[in-house]
C-alpha cells in the first residue's frame, strides 16, 4: 500500500515537490495508524471471544444450608458465610429506630414445614414467657412474619450472573423462602432484653420441630466490599470507553461487580476489565468470590445443573428438546424427578404444584416481563415426584428457569 500511495503521489499533476514530500509523510502516518488501529481491535475482539466463549458456568456453583448457630465456625471451615439480613425479633411497641439499636445479636428464624403451610401458620398467634430479674413469670403473645431479606440479598448474584453471562439457574434456596420475623406483643424491647430467660413454647403452641429458633442460613458465597479504586484508563480516539481493570488475587471463581453502569465487563483468568461509557464517579465495588466447600451433614441445596450442551436448546421445537432440557435438572437430586406430561392443550390429569407468591419467586430476567403478557402460548406441562417437604420448591426452582430461558411457553407443574 506505500507503494501504491507514492506512486499516486508521484503521477500527480502536483509540481511542488515539497507538497508531494508533505503528502506522502501524512499518508504514511495515517496509514501506520490505521494499522495500529486494525491491530488493536483485532486483539479486544480476540480477548473479548475467548471471554464470552469461556464457560464461566462451570464455576457458578451456589450452596445453601442452615447451620446450627453454635457450629458457624464449622461451617465457615467447611466453605459457607453467613448471609447476614439483620435481626429477626421485633416488638409491636417499639419503634424501628429503638430495634435498630437493642437488637444487637442476629437471630434468624424459619419454618420447617411445606411451603403451602406458610400462610396459615403466619395467620396464628403464639403465647410465650419471659422471666424477669425479679425472678417473676411474664407472658406474652407474638406472630410469625414472613421475611424476604433473604431473597433479597440473591438479587446480588442475578446482576452478577448477568453481567458475566452466566447460563445457568441462578440459585436454590428452600430455606430463604421459610424464613419468618417474630413480632412480639405485650411485652417491649427493654422487659425482653433484660430477661432472666425466655420460652416460646414451641411443644404448647405446636410448633415444636416447624418453627426453627437456633439456625443461621449460610451459602458458599464470600462477599468483600471494596473502597480501593480501581485500576483505570481514560477514554482515546482508539477506544471511546473509560475502562477499568481489577487483577488483584483474581481466581477462577472470582468476580467484580461494580456499583457504577458499565456496559461492558469481561474475565480473563487472572484479569477483570470492565468498559463504561461514563467516568465513574464512585470507584465502591464489590468483590464477591464462590467458594469451594467440603461435605458436611447438613441438608445442602446446589444449582446443580449440566450445562454442557445448554446451547443446543435455545429454542424447543419437539418433545425431544423438552425432554432433554428437563433431563439437565434430574441430577440436582435423587429426592426429586420430574417427567413431561404433554405439550400444547391444558392437561387436567394430576393437581397443579403451588407456585411461589410473588415475594418468594427467583428474579425474573427482561425477556420474560415482555413474553408474561403475550396471549394464546401453548403449555408445556411437567409432573414432579420426590419428598413432600420440598417438592414444591425444586419445582419452583425448575419451572422458574425454563419461564426464563423458554417464556413463550406456559409452564405447569403436576404432582
Amino acid at each position: 500500500m506505500k507503494v501504491d500511495i507514492n506512486n499516486i503521489i508521484d503521477d500527480s499533476k502536483i509540481d511542488d515537490l515539497k507538497i508531494k514530500s508533505i503528502l506522502k509523510d501524512v499518508f504514511q502516518e495515517l496509514i501506520e495508524y490505521q494499522e495500529n488501529l486494525r491491530q488493536d481491535t483485532d486483539k479486544q475482539i480476540k480477548e473479548e471471544y475467548l471471554s464470552e466463549k469461556r464457560d464461566w458456568d462451570d464455576v457458578w456453583q451456589i450452596k445453601t444450608m442452615l447451620e446450627d448457630k453454635n457450629n458457624i465456625n464449622i461451617g465457615i471451615g467447611n466453605g459457607f458465610r453467613p448471609i447476614k439480613i439483620g435481626n429477626s425479633i421485633y416488638f409491636a411497641n417499639d419503634t424501628m429506630e429503638k430495634m435498630a439499636k437493642v437488637n444487637k445479636e442476629e437471630n434468624q428464624f424459619f419454618l420447617n414445614c411445606m411451603y403451602d403451610e406458610l400462610e396459615s401458620l403466619c395467620q396464628k398467634k403464639y403465647h410465650g414467657f419471659i422471666i424477669t430479674k425479679e425472678n417473676q413469670k411474664k407472658e406474652f403473645t407474638y406472630k410469625l412474619v414472613e421475611q424476604y431479606r433473604f431473597i433479597e440479598a440473591e438479587k446480588l448474584l442475578y446482576e452478577i450472573a448477568n453481567l458475566y453471562r452466566i447460563r445457568k439457574p441462578r440459585i436454590f434456596s428452600p430455606y430463604a423462602r421459610r424464613a419468618v420475623d417474630v413480632c412480639i406483643e405485650n411485652i417491649n424491647s427493654d422487659e425482653f432484653l433484660s430477661a432472666l430467660e425466655y420460652n416460646f413454647c414451641l411443644y404448647e403452641n405446636k410448633l415444636q420441630g416447624v418453627l426453627l429458633t437456633n439456625f443461621v442460613l449460610m451459602w458458599n458465597v464470600d462477599i468483600q466490599n471494596e473502597n480501593e479504586p480501581l485500576k483505570g484508563l481514560e477514554p482515546s480516539e482508539k477506544e471511546p470507553y473509560y475502562q477499568y481493570f481489577y487483577n488483584e488475587d483474581i481466581k477462577e471463581n472470582s468476580f467484580i461487580y461494580t456499583k457504577n453502569i458499565c456496559n461492558h465487563i469481561y474475565k480473563k483468568d487472572n484479569e477483570i476489565r470492565i468498559f463504561c461509557q461514563d467516568k465513574m464517579e464512585r470507584n465502591e465495588y464489590k468483590k464477591i468470590n464462590i467458594l469451594d466447600t467440603k461435605e458436611n451433614n447438613n441438608i445442602v441445596f446446589e444449582n446443580i445443573f449440566e450445562n454442557k450442551h445448554i446451547n443446543k436448546c435455545n429454542h424447543l421445537r419437539t418433545k425431544a428438546d423438552v425432554i432433554y432440557i428437563l433431563n439437565l435438572f434430574n441430577n440436582i437430586n435423587n429426592d426429586y424427578n420430574c417427567s413431561l406430561i404433554s405439550v400444547g392443550a391444558v392437561n387436567n390429569n394430576g393437581k397443579n404444584l403451588v407456585r411461589y407468591r410473588k415475594e418468594h419467586s427467583y428474579f425474573k430476567e427482561k425477556n420474560e416481563l415482555y413474553f408474561s403478557n403475550m396471549r394464546n402460548k401453548p403449555y408445556i406441562c411437567i409432573k414432579f415426584t420426590g419428598k413432600k417437604i420440598f417438592l414444591v420448591d425444586y419445582a419452583n426452582y425448575m419451572l422458574h428457569y425454563l419461564e426464563s430461558k423458554y417464556p413463550e411457553y406456559n409452564w405447569v407443574g403436576k404432582y
